[in-house]
Parts: C-alpha cells; sequence; structure tokens
C-alpha cells in the first residue's frame, strides 16, 4: 500500500509539474480527445481563445474553434494523422468566444493507445502580429513600386551575379522590353 501511495503522489507530482511547464509557453497548448474535444487547455490557450474555464468545463470542441473556411482541411489532416503520416504545421484562423478570427500556427500530434490514435496534443501559436507585418511589407512594397515606376530614370538592381532583380518602367521603356523580359535574367 504505501509503493501504491508513493506512486500515486509521484503522478500528481507530475501532472503538476506537466501543467505548470504549460502554463510557462507563450503559445496554447491543447489535448483533446478522437472526438476532437477539448480535455486540456494551458493558460495561454485560454487568453487566446477567451473561453473560461467554466465554458472548458461545459465542453468545447476543437472544430467547432475553427473558423468554418478551415474545418474541410483540418478534417482531411485528421485523416492523415490516423493513417500515420507526418504532418508540418499549418495555419488556420481560430474563433475567440466573441467570433472574431485570430490568425494562428497549429502543430499537432497524435496521441495513440495500442497502435489506435485516441487523440492528439497541439501547440497553438497566435501569428497576428506575423501576418499584420506581412500586409504592411506588401503595402510598403507597392507604395515603393509606384515611386520607382513613377521617376523618368532608369532605375535598376542588379545582384552580384549580374542578375537584374529589379527594372523600373523607365528602364522598360527606354530599352523597349517588358519586366518579364528582363528581370531575372543576365
Amino acid at each position: 500500500i504505501t509503493s501504491q501511495k508513493s506512486a500515486e503522489h509521484r503522478l500528481l507530482e507530475n501532472e503538476k509539474r506537466f501543467k505548470e511547464i504549460a502554463d510557462l509557453l507563450p503559445v496554447g497548448v491543447v489535448e483533446m480527445n478522437a472526438e476532437l474535444k477539448l480535455s486540456y487547455i494551458n493558460e495561454a490557450g485560454f487568453r487566446m481563445f477567451e473561453y473560461t474555464k467554466q465554458d472548458f468545463q461545459k465542453g468545447l470542441n476543437g472544430i467547432d474553434l475553427l473558423h468554418p473556411d478551415d474545418r474541410d482541411k483540418a478534417v482531411l489532416r485528421l485523416s492523415d494523422y490516423n493513417a500515420g503520416k507526418y504532418l508540418p504545421p499549418t495555419e488556420y484562423q481560430i474563433l475567440k468566444k466573441d467570433g472574431t478570427g485570430v490568425p494562428v500556427l497549429f502543430k499537432a500530434i497524435p496521441v495513440y493507445k495500442e497502435d489506435e490514435v485516441i487523440g492528439f496534443r497541439a501547440s497553438i501559436t497566435d501569428i497576428s502580429r506575423l501576418k499584420q507585418t506581412e500586409a504592411e511589407l506588401r503595402e510598403s512594397e507597392a507604395k515603393l513600386k509606384l515611386v520607382m515606376d513613377g521617376v523618368s530614370v532608369s532605375i535598376v538592381f542588379v545582384d552580384s551575379d549580374l542578375r537584374y532583380n529589379f527594372v523600373n518602367k523607365a528602364y522598360t521603356d527606354w530599352y523597349n522590353q517588358s519586366k518579364e523580359d528582363i528581370e531575372g535574367k543576365y
């Protein structure tokens, strides 16, 4: 009986340590069963989804937390996991409790019991800032292109191999060639 109590105590200590470590992470960590009912969410996950622990206790399903446009993709990935395939992280839109979408990078691994998938563990990284920065960069590049094409002097960017990386409109007009005929060429 003493060894059983000692084993139970060690198990409880390991569970506590796992929870504390998971709560330190800046990304959401979830665990779900094979039907995708969430059985664990770390603190970052609660903050990301904006659900409460009471909502969690009532039951949350992983598919329901995805934007409807991403649900078919998730179902296809589930069949790949069940077939034993390795899958790299993927981007999804998750839905917060208020229905707003959050772009995330989602990485899951199946949980097995005797060669059968019984659930999944996943990390969920909020990539909102990355997406915002990418959009700002695209906008900045578009503005720069407008400026570069609006000047009357030829502008050319050539790399160290003397390959044309960029030519502006003045350059293509002067040589009577299209950008496609010049850029990427030597």
